[in-house]
């Protein structure tokens, strides 16, 4: 949980870095199979490479999404759309990603 500048508390970062870092582990995971010789510094670094822009493309959605129609809005409305965000992110990633993983 976040306490922002905008004085509204975030509770979407480390669901930002579940979706980068499943991001970078799927991608690790395919390279060693697509290339099993390749040393693992390599795929780190290339599972490092989706990992941020995964999340850079993710976290506006979320400012976008849940704190710009928020910010003239009385402050018991605030919480329930921000709350709901990172629900929406866990749920699509145990889409993509199962929920076993």
């Amino acid at each position: 949980m976040v306490y922002g500048i905008l004085n509204l508390i975030n509770f979407a970062h480390g669901d930002v870095l579940m979706v980068g870092a499943l991001t970078a582990l799927s991608t690790v995971v395919f390279l060693q199979s697509k290339f099993p010789d390749a040393p693992g510094l390599v795929a780190h670094a290339c599972g490092l490479g989706t990992a941020i822009p995964t999340c850079v493309i993710v976290r506006p959605d979320h400012r976008r999404v849940a704190y710009r129609p928020l910010r003239n809005a009385p402050p018991w409305r605030r919480s329930s759309p921000r709350s709901a965000f990172p629900i929406v992110l866990q749920t699509i990633a145990m889409l993509v990603w199962g929920a076993t993983t």
